[in-house]
């Protein structure tokens, strides 16, 4: 059990709190699946953005401009992130993204 995971479950915390270390632990899940997988062929990306944190905020920003103005629902899109041409699957809901995965096919 992570660190995280630990707090969250042993002490007391206001709402707030446990909603920031949901998202914490979601970012952290999200970036296992999408990082370590080697099929997604993404290890270069990861190289020339720095770290996974730099490298996952670019991909939500380029998901999110290429599907403003979409109605809710599943997608799919490849978009151009500082030369990498990477597949992004997610949905758009009540205009937020969620990313489900990502990788260069």
């Amino acid at each position: 059990m992570s660190s995280l995971q630990t707090l969250y479950e042993t002490m007391l915390l206001n709402p707030a709190q446990k909603a920031m270390i949901r998202n914490a632990l979601a970012r952290l899940n999200k970036m296992k699946h999408i990082f370590d997988k080697k099929a997604h062929k993404l290890d270069d990306y990861l190289k020339a953005c720095g770290n996974r944190d730099n490298a996952l905020d670019k991909m939500e920003d380029a998901f999110r401009n290429a599907t403003k103005g979409r109605s809710n629902g599943p997608v799919e899109l490849e978009v151009d992130i500082d030369g990498f041409k990477i597949t992004i699957r997610g949905a758009v809901v009540d205009g937020k993204v969620k990313i489900g995965t990502a990788f260069i096919p």
